[in-house]
């Protein structure tokens, strides 16, 4: 018997550790399944950095409960879990608890492994306020155009929206959850130097949508154009817990590529990581308005488009409808808001519409001063307010959402495109050849005009490369060689219209290596920079027709110049005419002034026409230039010809 009773002892203990041991590595191939499931690298924001091996780009220790956890995924999952199996009282539960600082990884593995009841988040005072501001019932990502008098900002903004409802009645009230750069200097140089290389932080801010729209609609003059995603309502319910837990996050901000967008995108795919967003656009450069396009790639993601038309834009709209006296008119009220000078609104009949124009033109006017002087402003406009609402109004017509012109039909950002260029000097010599382009982004006023404001351009790291072959018309000798034709760093063109609400400034700005400028001769290269500046008038209401006259500067540094460089300046004329969306044509000619600082000016006429059109269905285009070029010793003309295709 007590032999018996031996063996049932040890059988039992074999047995058993048996039983435990089969369930410890159960455990263990569990939390190894859940710790590298996409759901949790995701929500972490884990890279793959080789075999087994992983990075969050998540760089603050607070989002972490290890600090082998920004590497780890397994350990920092099992210690979420440990920490919530041995503190299971939930008297222990408060705002520092793993629960409350990270309450989407709770619902996620709580999911799993049943371990609280939900209603566990009412121990999380902090959290729960939020999430009162809050209020998500329904989220959007807001695309804001584009912006060049900011660096940071010329290639558009975007932004997810967090809706308390689905109507507009409240929508000033929601929330504006941005991801930026904080910056630490204002040095035009330090400032692009960090924002290229990484050494800005970029972090997670909730901001009232009215902010939002102050800062972009109103100061900055930006459209925002507002994608409505459809998420379900457990997903919006992940979504709000997230954007809790990713106040505490800080990552490396890198203006070309993990900026605002990419973020934007980061965070829906974690929250809804069934979508791969991130395949729909280049990882070498995040343009805003590629991550928009992925949205309405991915099927049912979107749901419906809303239009916020900037200040500017509302201005112009309703100035269009006045004529010169009710101008003189309001812009003189206005400069009497500003002094706070007693108006007798009484003495004074204006229709609603006039009222609501002069509202708003002293907004436009003030824009610059809202934050810091908002209630400054106010008691001055509170006359003006009080005279609207002792008017009969009527609501304004609603237009229908237009989305010819929506961002998201515009063309992508990159261009490959493959031709040929012939050239003639005074019946002496010519030359030409396979000319081969391609231009890293974004978008030129020859190209078609859908989604984008037609008096803008900005490129950057365009190239053209010739395969050429120069022939002597004397003695029929050939040279052949192939030559960079140009290499623009950067290009950038701001034409603003004088029209009857503003008189602004139009200006251009280009910097590279190019063929010598005055010459045309491309077998010769020289690093240039050119500043064009003047006035722009539109023709008609459609801005078919656009003149401008700059004048122009250009600096030429090359070794063999006499003093190193060469300068020259001259008055412009141009004009661009959009025949239709997709086609443009520009016309400039200039009599330049050139100087290598030792020798009086020379004069030299330059004349130019480029045309090109774009078709849509097959992200291509057809582009034509031509170029004349007469001075005292010199006579030149050129021909190009060039078919592309953007991706």
């Amino acid at each position: 018997m007590r032999l018996f009773f031996l063996v049932f002892i040890k059988f039992f203990f074999v047995v058993n550790l048996s039983l435990i041991s089969n369930a410890l590595a159960q455990s263990k191939d569990d939390d190894h399944q859940l710790a590298f499931s996409k759901e949790w690298l995701r929500l972490l924001y884990y890279e793959k950095k080789g075999l087994n091996k992983y990075k969050s780009e998540v760089f603050s220790q607070k989002f972490f409960l290890k600090k082998q956890g920004l590497k780890d995924p397994l350990i920092e999952l099992q210690s979420f879990i440990e920490i919530l199996k041995t503190k299971s009282d939930d008297s222990q539960i408060n705002d520092e608890h793993p629960i409350c600082r990270f309450p989407a990884r709770f619902f996620w593995i709580n999911q799993k492994l049943k371990l609280f009841p939900m209603n566990i988040f009412s121990k999380c005072l902090k959290m729960n306020e939020f999430m009162n501001r809050l209020q998500g019932q329904s989220a959007s990502m807001v695309f804001s155009s584009y912006f060049v008098n900011n660096p940071s900002s010329a290639f558009g903004h975007t932004f997810l929206k967090i809706n308390k409802d689905e109507s507009n009645d409240l929508d000033l009230l929601n929330y504006g959850i941005n991801y930026a750069a904080t910056v630490d200097t204002k040095n035009a140089f330090f400032y692009a130097l960090k924002g290229l290389l990484g050494f800005f932080p970029g972090e997670f801010t909730a901001t009232p949508f009215y902010y939002k729209v102050r800062e972009y609609n109103d100061y900055e003059s930006r459209d925002l154009w507002e994608y409505q995603l459809n998420l379900s309502a457990a997903e919006m319910l992940f979504l709000n817990l997230h954007i809790w837990e990713l106040g505490s996050a800080w990552s490396k901000y890198y203006f070309l590529d993990k900026n605002c967008s990419y973020w934007a995108i980061r965070v829906l795919e974690a929250i809804k990581p069934d979508l791969n967003l991130a395949d729909y656009f280049s990882s070498t450069f995040v343009v805003p308005i590629e991550t928009v396009k992925s949205l309405l790639k991915s099927k049912d993601l979107v749901k419906n488009i809303r239009y916020r038309p900037s200040l500017r834009q509302q201005l112009l709209d309703r100035f269009n409808l006045l004529n010169t006296s009710e101008i003189k008119t309001l812009t003189s009220l206005t400069k009497d808001l500003n002094v706070e000078k007693g108006i007798n609104w009484k003495d004074k009949t204006f229709d609603p519409h006039f009222l609501k124009t002069l509202l708003l033109y002293f907004d436009y006017t003030n824009a610059d001063d809202y934050v810091a002087n908002e209630d400054a402003l106010l008691k001055k406009k509170q006359p003006l307010l009080l005279a609207l609402s002792q008017t009969k109004s009527t609501p304004d017509p609603v237009k229908p959402l237009d989305l010819k012109n929506a961002p998201h039909l515009s063309h992508p950002p990159r261009r490959f495109g493959l031709g040929y260029k012939t050239q003639n000097f005074n019946d002496v010599y010519k030359q030409g050849g396979l000319n081969l382009k391609y231009k890293l982004g974004f978008h030129d006023i020859l190209d078609s005009n859908r989604g984008f404001n037609p008096h803008l351009g900005l490129n950057y790291l365009d190239t053209s490369i010739l395969l050429n072959e120069r022939q002597s018309l004397t003695d029929s000798s050939k040279d052949n060689e192939i030559i960079l034709n140009y290499l623009h760093i950067l290009s950038v063109e701001s034409f603003t219209p004088i029209n009857k609400l503003e008189s602004k400034f139009s200006w251009r700005f280009k910097m590279g290596l190019d063929s010598e400028q005055y010459l045309k001769d491309w077998t010769k290269t020289v690093g240039f920079i050119n500043f064009d500046s003047g006035v722009s008038k539109s023709l008609f209401k459609d801005d078919s027709w656009l003149l401008y006259f700059f004048v122009s500067n250009t600096l030429e540094v090359n070794g063999r110049f006499k003093n190193k460089a060469r300068y020259g300046v001259a008055p412009l004329f141009g004009f661009k005419y959009n025949m239709r969306q997709d086609t443009n044509l520009v016309f400039e000619t200039k009599p330049l002034f050139v100087t290598d600082f030792s020798n009086a000016f020379e004069n030299i006429i330059q004349t130019s026409v480029r045309f090109q059109n774009y078709f849509e269905s097959l992200s291509s285009s057809i582009s034509l230039d031509a170029d004349y070029l007469k001075s005292k010793d010199l006579e030149s003309t050129s021909l190009g010809v060039n078919l592309n295709y953007y991706f």
